[in-house]
């Protein structure tokens, strides 16, 4: 599911108490708004369709700067631009057939099917029960209870597809168990924050249909692109926590905490340990029915999506009872909320685009980088460092769908698969939802930690969670750089499906 992402908005000084407006608020603000009338006399005072372009990309991005929802800043100052270029009424008829024809795209309706499938599940109690299931799994290793923690969230993005569910989940599962068990308060905030990158990863993946969407890709494929990437993923970091874990003990509560566990999870019967494991059947078999259909070509991607949401909706129905009716009629409403916010943004970004060919923008640009003579990796390190950026002010998502449709021209030239750049993308997007100071996943999770049950009596401070981060952000990377050396990585699985 995607959320737009917001940062706190720092309104009040602490240093003055509540209630009391900051003088930098207030300037900041000031400076804001001069900066939409300097917009706005760029696009209207323009004597060419190059400079009405820059006014409308500068007015977009001082709206987001005001927290204005992502969709509107992309809509609103395009749609102007157009208006200025040609007429009202022209404009009018441009903007209406683009969003359809971007809304109405056949493989969008994969979208509210994935959405639906991830709610069911989760209401039908399948996260206690896998994370349950993974720690039992690894008890023997090192860092056991993290390691559980990162394999639940891989198998929990294989049935959700969403980055923020799946985040909220486990902290509020993982964190007390990890803290009752030892572990330095960093090492359990920075194990759930890192088991959520794949969620976007794994299919269903909301963030691979809108890449789809916007660089014209089936969505099949795109899907089945992020499998082996987010596989590698998770078991890197999997191997990392296990590396920490037996250089620092102390990060796990020293080895006689994991000792301690590793007695205690053995002194349950081996029958309960079966049955919890049993228990979470319905992860694979959904994978499997959603994968191995997409992949054999049994199943298009909305078929696959429809079985999979099926599959949900029934074992919702049989393990909650008379319950499930009241879930099912909630996941409706919050699926069918979350596609229409998928839609809008698809419409934003297929007007913005538009405008940035029709002003000549995206063909500057693209002459600029290729005059520039930038290799592959070249290109590809700086389009990296560009969405870091852009994710430490928590716009990645945005930065992906503007420069998505005018860098896919260039993808022939430099050598790039488009279904590979997808999974890049993605992944360098999910990884600025970790940075700071607008890591919307880090806030999430400190949000939860406050909770006295979560926390267990520590204290878990907003440096805790971003410190922790920072342990396992070079493992990130380190996928990063391997999915650069290696595009293979991606683009295997779907060269060897049956989708076409």
């Amino acid at each position: 599911m995607t959320t737009t992402r917001e940062a706190p908005t720092l309104v009040e000084d602490p240093a003055l108490g509540p209630g009391v407006k900051s003088q930098r608020s207030w300037l900041w603000r000031l400076v804001m708004y001069g900066l939409v009338l300097l917009a706005l006399f760029i696009i209207f005072g323009s004597a060419s369709n190059m400079g009405v372009g820059g006014g409308v990309i500068m007015l977009m991005l001082v709206l987001l700067a005001l927290k204005m929802p992502i969709a509107l800043t992309m809509l609103l100052p395009s749609t102007l631009g157009l208006v200025v270029m040609y007429g009202f009424e022209t404009a009018a008829e441009l903007v209406g057939h683009t969003a359809y024809a971007e809304a109405a795209s056949w493989s969008l309706s994969v979208v509210p099917m994935f959405i639906f499938m991830g709610l069911m599940l989760w209401r039908s109690g399948m996260t206690t029960e896998l994370f349950a299931a993974m720690t039992i799994l690894f008890n023997r290793v090192p860092a056991s209870l993290a390691v559980g923690t990162n394999m639940a969230g891989g198998g929990l993005a294989a049935v959700s597809g969403s980055t923020v569910g799946v985040t909220y989940a486990l902290a509020r599962i993982g964190i007390p168990e990890m803290l009752k068990a030892g572990y330095d308060k960093r090492m359990a905030t920075s194990s759930v924050l890192m088991a959520g990158l794949a969620g976007q990863l794994i299919p269903p993946s909301i963030l691979l249909v809108i890449y789809a969407g916007l660089a014209s890709v089936p969505v099949g494929p795109q899907l089945l692109a992020g499998v082996v990437p987010g596989i590698f993923l998770v078991l890197t970091q999997c191997v990392a926590l296990i590396a920490m874990a037996v250089v620092w003990p102390r990060l796990v509560g020293g080895r006689d905490h994991a000792i301690s566990r590793q007695r205690e999870v053995a002194t349950i019967p081996a029958r309960e340990k079966l049955q919890a494991i049993i228990r979470v059947w319905p992860v694979p078999v959904i994978t499997l029915i959603v994968l191995g259909g997409m992949f054999t070509g049994t199943l298009t991607e909305t078929e696959a999506g429809a079985a999979g949401a099926l599959a949900a909706l029934l074992l919702t129905v049989v393990r909650q009872g008379r319950k499930a009716f009241g879930m099912i009629k909630v996941a409706v409403v919050e699926a069918a909320t979350a596609t229409a916010t998928v839609l809008f943004l698809l419409m934003g970004a297929a007007v913005i685009s538009l405008v940035m060919s029709d002003t000549g923008l995206a063909d500057a640009l693209s002459t600029w980088i290729l005059d520039s003579g930038f290799s592959r990796v070249q290109f590809l390190l700086i389009i990296l460092v560009a969405y870091l950026l852009l994710g430490m002010i928590g716009e990645t998502l945005v930065a992906m769908m503007l420069t998505v449709p005018i860098l896919l021209p260039l993808f022939e030239t430099l050598g790039i698969d488009a279904l590979w750049f997808g999974v890049f993308a993605v992944l360098c997007v999910e990884l600025g939802m970790v940075l700071p100071p607008v890591g919307i996943l880090v806030y999430v999770v400190h949000g939860i930690a406050q909770d006295p049950e979560v926390n267990m009596g520590q204290k878990i401070t907003l440096k805790d969670a971003f410190t922790g981060v920072g342990w396992l952000l070079p493992i990130s990377l380190f996928v990063i750089a391997v999915l650069i050396a290696f595009p293979e990585m991606a683009t295997w699985l779907p060269n060897r499906g049956s989708l076409e």
